[in-house]
């Protein structure tokens, strides 16, 4: 996924905020950058975090979650589709 990840944010977007991965996750513009920052084993655990089930609701249909040692993921669900918005933590930083 990490080399598809790379391709996509390289390539033109569809839509101005959100870049699309493999059609189950897409990410915001922000989220993207960081992710690309992040080595391949973390770049698994952000994929399985946000698609994770028993994941801790922050506000209406936003999602928190652990991705690994100091790394959150913030998503949203709609459908069968996963919109990451942030990626905190020290890793993130």
């Amino acid at each position: 996924m990490s080399e598809q990840a790379a391709e996509q944010c390289a390539g033109p977007l569809q839509e101005p905020s959100l870049r699309d991965f493999g059609g189950e996750i897409e990410f915001s513009r922000a989220a993207c950058d960081v992710f690309l920052r992040l080595d391949a084993q973390t770049r698994r655990l952000v994929s399985l975090a946000a698609a994770a089930e028993g994941t801790r609701e922050i506000a209406p249909g936003i999602f928190s979650t652990d991705a690994g040692p100091s790394l959150r993921v913030v998503f949203r669900r709609t459908g069968g589709l996963t919109s990451v918005l942030a990626l905190t933590g020290r890793s993130a930083a």
